[in-house]
């Protein structure tokens, strides 16, 4: 069952690329225009912060703080999430009925789901993945780096290859002083005006 749902999630994502590379230039231009033009575009979007099995109630709440602050969007604490299947996010998806889809709709309700546990996506072990609404974060050790990271595949699909929170590899993601994410002009022009 595990193999089938990898196997679908990375089907999916092989459409999605090809999709997306396809008409990129169109699609690109397009979301960057209505963004432009919608100074208000994050304001209005709801996020749900649910613990998943294993996790801190302080996690979810700093999460909450960082959301707001970063993104501007609505936020609330959701439920206290247990699956059956403790680690595979395209399973995860699969029992809580959810999309294992990455396209992201702004007239839905955003859900991060945050765990103490390691975390699997696509048979890899990683900090976070984003499944467009749904958002899975581990919450150590890069907890608000790799939180900005995933809601900012939102608007930058992509990973950067510059000093910038949307490199996965780099060591300077997350300005400890300001509590603010670190962006490459790229990536930056990318955002909502009002991020």
């Amino acid at each position: 069952m595990k193999n089938l749902a990898i196997f679908i999630a990375f089907i999916s994502l092989l459409l999605y690329v090809f999709n997306n590379s396809t008409s990129k230039n169109s699609t690109s231009t397009n979301s960057l225009l209505e963004v432009e033009n919608n100074e208000d575009f994050s304001e209005n979007q709801v996020v749900r912060i649910n613990g998943l099995n294993s996790y801190n109630e302080k996690n979810l709440i700093s999460a909450k703080k960082i959301i707001e602050e970063n993104f501007h969007f609505t936020c609330v604490i959701g439920e206290s999430i247990l699956t059956e299947e403790k680690c595979h996010c395209e399973d995860i998806q699969i029992e809580l009925g959810n999309q294992t889809g990455m396209v992201y709709n702004s007239n839905e309700i955003i859900d991060i789901y945050i765990t103490n546990s390691n975390i699997f996506a696509l048979g890899t072990n990683v900090k976070g993945v984003c499944f467009g609404n749904q958002i899975y974060v581990q919450s150590y050790p890069t907890f608000e780096a790799t939180l900005i990271h995933e809601l900012t595949h939102l608007y930058v699909y992509d990973h950067c290859h510059n000093e910038c929170v949307m490199n996965p590899s780099s060591h300077n993601r997350w300005d400890n002083k300001s509590k603010k994410p670190i962006y490459c002009k790229d990536c930056r022009n990318k955002l909502p005006k009002n991020i």
